[in-house]
């Protein structure tokens, strides 16, 4: 078991063990410059490091705008510190920086570091300070008297409610360290907490200020420190988070199986329960697809020639459900339509916000944008993505579909020749160059161009709105029937007492409002008492042209990731980046 040294215990024992500490200078943190000087990124490779990895987590952790966190490094070479600020800057050593990284492995420092910052961030988002206002050199010699004189009246706070925020600010700090793509799995790795505690500190593992503040608040307040929570508590409670985290994921990857097959409804629930534990980037930009998809929808009802008039881009590819709507009226469903797509742009915001070159977000927004008729705020969304991603086919889509809002037939003609020239697999194209060549008198070309998009995309409410308009029959999809490749434990739709008696030795978790059955090779949902999807892994896998023989081509075709996805009438098949099948998904 790998060994933590003594110097790393007591950094992160010091940071997070002991209740943060905010102080507030009389003229701001740079008294600084004066005594020990701060470290440029020009001087210190690890400095340039550590000021990266700080502006990733302080967009994850969602900073108000009235506060403007800053990081200082401070030229100290003799004990680590992990302060904040009252100003809302955070304070680091060098010798804390230098012990982050002392393991050797920069993707495991960048964890550590990027835990330790989240965590003082946290404190500060909170406003949870601990003001020190007279505090004002670590080493001055008048220390005990000024803290004295500081803390008079502050620390009458309840320990336990002390200890709630300690925890909590442990709990965020993990949180954005997540969100920001840092792996947080090296914090648990090898007993890592565990380790801490092993290596028992002497007394000199404290520093003077907090042997001071530990005498001073027993003296003054009764205050013990020991109500606190201990380091190795800590971890357990942090290692309980990172599982109450893992142990909910089924909630956003079938929430999104089910976004992908158009089962909005259940998926929007499934990933608003998700985004109560996790609320990152992937989940902000989901639900805001989602809520776009539902206005899609909605406008569908009232308006379905503008709702279905182009394919929008989007990053993950879903068909539109437009059924099961109460009756209202044309003004109320407008109104429904105009919420939902606020909806949409705030979770989309959000998603742009924690991470700004994340470009699913900004594509999806500008598909938002364009639907709500937006095409100035969709022309910035996409140079922004432009700026990330060059030549990136959604994105040059998107633009192709404004300029012909905004210039005509013309301007937007070539671009969409060009694109379909440069990616003649994407469906999306043919269906919206067809639309252009409708709308202008050109039947023949569109034709052409939307019989091309029915052999790439056959299933789907854009798919019958060109069998519609071309009067071709129906899409006959394939169906699983008894014989299927792979039968089911339990059939789609049987109620939730069925599945209990199908499954017995299956892991069963409840959730907000279904269950959770799980092996190692099928997952099946259970959704208010009724089964709702099953994916079932294949130990033999098969060979996607065999399957072709048998099932025919699929009516839509998901590609996400090194895989892809293609959906049936009442399954769908994952394949392999060589061609296999490697999964079933029953719905």
């Amino acid at each position: 078991m790998k060994i933590i040294s003594k110097k790393i215990w007591m950094l992160l024992f010091l940071s997070f063990c002991l209740p943060s500490i905010v102080f507030a200078w009389p003229t701001g943190h740079k008294q600084w410059w004066k005594k020990y000087g701060i470290l440029k990124a020009n001087e210190n490779p690890q400095v340039k490091r550590a000021n990266n990895i700080f502006e990733k987590i302080l967009i994850t952790a969602g900073i108000p705008d009235n506060i403007s966190p800053e990081l200082v490094i401070i030229n100290r070479n003799n004990k680590p510190w992990a302060l904040a600020l009252e100003d809302g800057t955070i304070v680091l050593s060098k010798k804390a920086l230098d012990i982050c990284f002392m393991e050797g492995e920069q993707s495991s420092g960048d964890a550590r570091l990027a835990f330790v910052l989240g965590h003082e961030l946290a404190h500060i988002k909170n406003k949870d300070f601990w003001h020190l206002a007279a505090f004002k050199t670590i080493e001055d010699s008048d220390l005990e008297k000024d803290i004295q004189q500081a803390l008079s009246d502050v620390f009458k706070e309840n320990p336990s409610e002390r200890r709630k925020k300690e925890i909590q600010a442990d709990s965020d700090g993990l949180l954005y360290a997540a969100m920001a793509g840092f792996h947080i799995n090296f914090l648990f790795e090898h007993n890592f907490f565990e380790d801490w505690i092993d290596q028992s500190p002497d007394s000199n593992a404290y520093s003077q200020p907090v042997h001071i503040l530990m005498k001073f608040l027993n003296a003054s307040f009764g205050f013990n420190h020991h109500k606190y929570p201990t380091a190795k508590e800590r971890a357990g409670f942090l290692a309980e988070y990172a599982k109450s985290i893992e142990e909910n994921l089924f909630q956003f990857h079938f929430g999104v199986r089910l976004y992908q097959l158009g089962k909005y409804s259940d998926a929007l629930d499934l990933l608003e329960q998700f985004q109560q534990v996790y609320y990152g980037r992937e989940i902000q930009n989901n639900l805001g697809l989602l809520y776009y998809w539902e206005g899609l929808s909605t406008m569908a009802t009232y308006h379905p020639q503008k709702a279905y008039r182009f394919k929008l881009a989007n990053i993950i590819d879903t068909k539109t459900m437009a059924d099961n709507l109460r009756s209202r009226n044309a003004q109320q469903l407008d109104h429904e339509f105009k919420q939902q797509m606020k909806k949409a742009k705030r979770k989309l915001s959000i998603a742009h916000k924690k991470a700004p070159e994340y470009l699913p977000a900004l594509i999806n927004y500008s598909t938002v944008l364009i639907l709500d008729g937006d095409y100035t705020g969709a022309v910035s969304k996409l140079a922004e993505a432009e700026m990330i991603q060059q030549n990136n086919p959604h994105v040059l889509m998107n633009q192709a579909i404004v300029k012909y809002e905004q210039e005509g037939f013309d301007a937007a003609k070539t671009l969409f020749e060009n694109l379909i020239k440069n990616y003649p697999d994407y469906p999306d194209l043919f269906y919206n160059y067809g639309r252009l060549l409708f709308e202008n008198g050109l039947i023949k070309e569109t034709r052409a161009n939307w019989e091309i998009y029915l052999n790439l995309e056959g299933a789907g409410v854009y798919s019958d709105i060109v069998r519609d308009a071309l009067s071709l029959s129906a899409w006959q999809p394939k169906s699983y029937t008894e014989g299927f490749i792979a039968e089911p434990p339990v059939k789609i739709g049987s109620s939730g007492r069925k599945a209990k008696q199908k499954l017995p030795k299956y892991h069963c978790q409840p959730f907000q409002n279904g269950l959770y059955y799980f092996n190692d090779k099928t997952h099946v949902l259970v959704i208010e008492n009724e089964v709702n999807i099953i994916i079932q892994f294949l130990h033999n896998q098969v060979n996607l042209l065999d399957f072709f023989s048998t099932y025919g081509k699929a009516g839509q075709t998901i590609t996400h990731h090194h895989q892809k996805t293609l959906v049936y009438q009442n399954f769908a098949v994952d394949v392999s980046s060589n061609d296999k099948v490697v999964a079933i998904i029953y719905f």
